[in-house]
């Protein structure tokens, strides 16, 4: 997976994006681990569906920064039908979007 320094939103991200044109878009959380924890996953579902897996700068490390940084990815033009995939320590940063009204569904794994 190539991370590309991305501006989204305001927020500077390192960014995987498919681009795979899809009804339902996939937002790989990884919390404080490197988001190549989903490397198997997000090469999987990337065939099919518009998969996005996002990492931080230094800048936005934290909960509140990882927060704002998943608030505009997931407020990004053409996510309208997003699944938050969280594990362990994104866990509860998934939860916090649950509500939110482009999120349709939520997976929480844990080890």
């Amino acid at each position: 997976m190539d991370f590309s320094l991305t501006c989204v939103g305001g927020e500077n991200l390192h960014v995987y994006d498919s681009g795979v044109d899809s009804q339902i878009q996939l937002v790989f959380v990884s919390g404080v681990f490197s988001p190549e924890a989903w490397k198997y996953q997000v090469n999987y579902f990337s065939e099919d569906y518009r998969t996005v897996a996002f990492r931080p700068t230094v800048s936005n490390q934290g909960f509140d920064g990882w927060r704002r940084c998943l608030k505009q990815v997931i407020e990004q033009d053409g996510m309208d039908n997003i699944v938050l995939i969280g594990g362990n320590y994104s866990n509860s940063l998934v939860q916090s979007f649950e509500a939110h009204e482009d999120v349709v569904g939520t997976v929480l794994v844990g080890c």
